[in-house]
């Protein structure tokens, strides 16, 4: 016990291995030797332990905690709130397993439950500074920033040199747009912490908000030089890189999105890298000719990011190369009518690999985000393509017959929303109220090619403006894009936000207007108005994220004088 107290580990491990032999009924020694396991980052030998305990003294809470700890650190969330409760019956004054609790029903979008523990747990500690935090960031997501605010600010009042605290405050702040309140509290915890990368990273992502780019690349290499190996700022200096053209640099950084976490941690201030990325045996393909061999590419990240990266498919397939995609099964009829030289699988993506049996044996293999940097080194090896993904033609043609009902005029498509995350969505959308000077165009049928649910909006708009959103009951982009891909070819032209249905028209070779905010995705490049991914998008770029009424009065003009209509 001495060892344990005087934070001696590991000889308190060797100590406690000799008590606890297999036939041992010592509930204490079992509990502090997974304890120290636990402290050690070895869960699943802390596991063993606790459930030792347990076995051995059922009604043991401090067990019962530690066990929903451990499961926690482990990502068995269902299983860790099983245990905390457990324990909260046998102590329900136990005000940490409250706040712990409250943070893992918050990780499963349970926030009524996360709200009235982590309530539960300041009511037992008043000045329980972590448990107001938490609920500031819970609060953020419920959409109340005033009150998420304050739970913040409690914290800090409580704990002063809180530097999370400090972190999540800024990011609050950045949600709203005020940056200078956000840089301040960034900068507070940075002095508190001037080593920690998490608040270089954030303050490096809030300058990147505000399109100085510049600066946030500086502070990304501060935190590299106190973390090389932090794939997060690898990651982000990549992306600049990409922004600005620099592709000798920018493909092989791109790499680290694949160490970053596919989820940031409540209140982060920045975004990660949404992977889902599958772990295949095969080694990686590494740009080596590839004739006569077989590679596996499979698919990650969302929708619009395989369309953009399945460009470089006919690359490989002019390689005489044995090419075998798995992708998301919604783009499996669409991307196996485009690709008909490869062997497209679009089940659901699971462990289980039985599939790849069917095909053969696999050479290499690579996620498709990964092929540019062996097929992309620059913009001249960007084709300047008329469309690589081929619409059904009986379907296009039940578009057509519908369009052409509508009577004379432009078909123009109009999409408004993207972003999974809140922050993401405020930051890319522009609200279908404001899109009036565009909607009342004369010569022009609107036909809303937004995914997701939107009647409401759309008929707000229709009442406001005094036109008609011509809208499709039985279209559900969402489900069907081999049909959403056909409704978007018989289009003239398409104007959208930066989303998914911009690179399904660009890849299709449909006319697109993509509207993009001040703070652009690195695809899009800066000072340009067009893409080199697709020769037919045309970037119209906001001067400010808030300045969507000028950009939209500019799309409106672009639309009016705009050849595709009739002079």
């Amino acid at each position: 016990m001495h060892c344990l107290r005087s934070n001696q580990l590991e000889k308190a491990l060797a100590l406690y291995r000799k008590i606890c032999k297999p036939g041992s009924r010592n509930s204490e020694a079992w509990f502090h030797l997974g304890t120290i396991y636990g402290r050690l980052g070895k869960v699943q030998e802390a596991e063993t332990c606790l459930r030792r305990v347990i076995a051995l003294t059922p009604r043991y809470a401090a067990a019962h905690y530690c066990l929903g700890t451990v499961l926690r650190e482990q990502d068995r969330l269902e299983e860790a709130v099983d245990s905390y409760n457990y324990s909260l019956q046998l102590h329900p004054g136990n005000a940490e397993a409250h706040n712990n609790l409250g943070v893992i029903l918050h990780d499963l979008d349970r926030c009524p439950e996360a709200e009235a523990h982590y309530r539960q747990a300041l009511q037992l500690r008043p000045d329980y500074a972590a448990a107001y935090r938490n609920l500031g960031l819970l609060l953020k997501d419920l959409e109340k920033p005033a009150e998420a605010i304050a739970a913040v600010k409690k914290a800090l009042q409580l704990q002063p040199g809180f530097t999370d605290a400090y972190l999540s405050l800024g990011s609050l702040f950045e949600d709203l747009h005020e940056y200078n309140k956000a840089e301040t509290a960034y900068q507070k915890a940075q002095r508190l912490n001037p080593q920690d990368t998490d608040v270089l990273c954030s303050r490096a992502w809030l300058h990147e908000s505000q399109c100085q780019y510049q600066d946030a690349i500086s502070l990304l290499r501060e935190a590299l030089a106190i973390k090389p190996d932090l794939a997060e700022a690898n990651f982000r200096l990549a992306l600049h890189y990409l922004r600005l053209g620099d592709f000798h640099q920018g493909w092989p950084g791109y790499e680290w999105r694949l160490k970053t976490s596919p989820h940031p941690p409540k209140g982060a201030s920045r975004p990660s890298w949404d992977g889902g990325l599958r772990d295949f045996p095969q080694p990686l393909w590494d740009g080596s000719p590839l004739a006569e061999r077989t590679l596996l590419v499979h698919g990650e990240q969302g929708i619009g990011d395989e369309i953009m990266f399945a460009s470089c498919l006919p690359d490989l397939v002019s390689q005489n190369a044995n090419i075998i995609l798995e992708c998301d099964p919604r783009l499996a009829p669409l991307f196996q009518r485009s690709f008909p030289d490869i062997h497209v699988h679009g089940e659901n993506q699971r462990d289980d690999l039985s599939w790849l049996e069917q095909c053969g044996p696999v050479d290499v293999q690579l996620p498709i985000g990964s092929l540019p940097r062996h097929l992309r080194p620059g913009i001249d090896s960007f084709p300047k393509h008329s469309g690589y993904l081929l619409a059904d033609a009986q379907a296009r043609q039940a578009w057509r017959k519908r369009y052409r009902a509508l009577g004379a005029g432009l078909k123009v498509g109009i999409s408004w929303q993207a972003g999974k995350l809140a922050k993401e969505t405020s930051r890319r959308s522009i609200p279908l109220s404001q899109w009036g000077p565009v909607l009342k165009t004369p010569g022009v049928h609107f036909i809303n090619v937004q995914y997701g649910e939107h009647q409401q909006e759309i008929e707000a708009a229709e009442s406001k403006y005094a036109v008609q959103i011509h809208h499709w009951p039985d279209v559900n982009p969402v489900s069907n894009l081999d049909d959403f891909a056909a409704m978007i070819a018989e289009l003239d032209l398409v104007i959208a936000v930066d989303n998914s249905t911009v690179h399904m028209a660009g890849a299709l070779n449909v006319p697109v207007w993509a509207l993009l905010p001040a703070a652009s995705n690195w695809r899009w490049m800066l000072d340009t108005d067009t893409s080199y991914w697709y020769p037919g998008v045309r970037l119209f770029r906001s001067s400010t994220d808030s300045a969507w009424l000028d950009l939209v009065t500019e799309i409106a003009a672009a639309l009016e004088n705009s050849a595709l209509l009739p002079q």
